[in-house]
Formats: C-alpha cells, structure tokens, sequence
C-alpha cells in the first residue's frame, strides 16, 4: 500500500490554502517551489540554475535558508544573475503552514536520481504537492510514473538535465492561467487516490480473508 494522506486534515482545509487552489500566476510568469531540504536522492541544483537563466521564472525554497543551500548546491548555484534575484528562501517554517506556501506556486520541482536506490517508492513531497492542488514538474525514477501524466497533472522529465529543465521550465511558463488552474484541478484530483480512505474497505477484505 502506498504512502497516504487524509485530505480531510486540518493543514488541507486552511483557509489560505483553499483560497491559493483557485489562483495562479499569469501566462508569461511561473512561480516554482521546493519544500524541504534536498535529500541524496534530489537533483535540484539544475532546477535552481534553470530558474536563474529562464526568463520570468522565480523559485522559493521551503526551509533552508540562503547559506545552507549555498553549502549544499555551491553558491555560485544560487547567487542572482545579471537580471536580478530569482530564487528567494523562506527560511525555516512550522510544518503546518508549508501546505498552504506550496499551493500558492504554479508547480513544485522534484527531481531524483536516476539510480537505483531511488526507483522504489513514491516520494512524500510529490503525494503533498498534489494534496495542495499544485502540480509537479519532476522525473519518473520511481512510481511517479503511475500517477504523473505530462501536460495533465504535471511535466515529466526524462533525464532532468540543464537543458531540458529549461525547457520544460518554459513550456510551463508559458501556459494560460486557465491551463494553470486546469492542472491544479488534475493534480488535486490525482491527491485523492492517496486519501487514506480509498483503502479502508480493500484492506477491511483482505484482513477479512
């Protein structure tokens, strides 16, 4: 059984949350995110490059500050270009108001390793990000595969490369906000084949047998 949720919790039913479901940003402006502090497994540095060289994308970090990712990615990764600050840090945050800051982006940025150790598995920020109504821009390194399908609740990568952040980081952009709030829709929608109830009565006949 995969990793569950309950959609019915407290921090899915904020307010501020409820309300960011319902926006996005213009076409032409993407607003990206990644809650957390990047695993062995994670490959953002090409996320935090891509969103420094794509024009009218900007990108938030949920949780280390500036310092800590600069020791993780190299500062050179982070440090604003010739057109300005792209890439901003929230700093620390109570996990409680991480949902509603995530569904206030265009999309959250997740991209794995391709080897072996992250196959298995569906990742937790992925499952959240749905859960907000935010959808994904990520590779399929694992069972992201089965729920993740491009240009609907989100955009697959393939190798997650410079180049091809780039890209998909413009095809994103340049979606109308009416696509924007579509995708949200898929991606809350897809949120709930990991509410824990779609697996109360399955597991009630199976335990049953």
């Amino acid at each position: 059984m995969p990793a569950t949720i309950d959609l019915e919790a407290i921090k899915w039913r904020n307010p501020d949350l409820l309300q960011a479901r319902k926006e996005s940003s213009p076409s032409g402006k993407l607003q990206l995110i990644y809650a957390g502090v990047p695993g062995r497994k994670d490959r953002i540095a090409q996320v935090a490059q891509a969103a420094s060289h794509v024009r009218d994308v900007h990108l938030t970090f949920v949780g280390p500050d500036q310092k800590e990712l600069g020791l993780l990615l190299g500062a050179d990764v982070i440090e604003p270009d010739e057109s300005g600050q792209r890439i901003d840090f929230t700093g620390k945050v109570a996990a409680d108001r991480v949902p509603a800051l995530v569904a206030k982006a265009d999309f959250s940025v997740i991209i794995r390793s391709d080897e072996r150790y992250a196959q298995a598995g569906f990742p937790t920020k992925l499952v959240e990000s749905l859960a907000s109504g935010t959808p994904v821009i990520t590779t399929v390194s694992g069972d992201e595969a089965t729920v993740i399908e491009d240009g609907k609740n989100g955009f697959v990568l393939r190798s997650g490369d410079l180049e091809e952040v780039m890209s998909v980081l413009r095809r994103a952009r340049d979606l109308s906000s009416d696509e924007k709030l579509r995708m949200r829709g898929e991606a809350l929608r897809a949120a709930r084949k990991f509410d824990y109830r779609e697996y109360v009565e399955p597991l009630r006949l199976f335990l049953g047998k």
